[in-house]
């Protein structure tokens, strides 16, 4: 099984209620905010990778959904910032919950010697991003 199928049978154990949402684009905007909380549109944008003005659509999406909320800087006025509305945060929170139950239902289905066999490779990859050596434009974002 390739990498590309075994993601794809995950995302079958998460229910439709995600999908529904209509939020595939916006999610990761969602999951900077709720980990980093509230942000400059350029910090938001340097976190996702993307440009600015991408930046800005993304946001101004979520806007329009109520899940973010956009302000000035009291102390100057040219910089903005965002964070997440209370249905943001919330539905920020129900996607952490939902693919933790997804990994738990797999992991349910397995027998000791499988999660064994889990624990072995998660800790493996842990180990190897450890010694891969972080690219500067990242470590810059940081």
């Amino acid at each position: 099984m390739s990498a590309g199928e075994f993601w794809a049978a995950i995302r079958l154990l998460q229910p439709d209620s995600i999908i529904s949402l209509d939020l595939t684009p916006q999610l990761k905007v969602l999951t900077v905010l709720k980990n980093s909380g509230q942000s400059r549109m350029t910090d938001l944008a340097g976190k996702l990778g993307v440009s600015l003005p991408t930046a800005t659509g993304l946001v101004d999406r979520l806007i329009d959904k109520d899940c973010v909320v956009r302000t000035t800087y009291h102390g100057d006025r040219r910089v903005v910032l965002c964070d997440l509305s209370p249905k943001g945060r919330d539905i920020a929170t129900s996607m952490n919950d939902l693919r933790a139950k997804s990994w738990r239902t797999l992991f349910e289905h397995m027998n000791d010697q499988e999660l064994a066999k889990v624990d072995d490779i998660f800790r493996l990859l842990s180990e190897r991003v450890h010694q891969i050596p972080v690219p500067q434009e990242v470590a810059t974002q940081a």
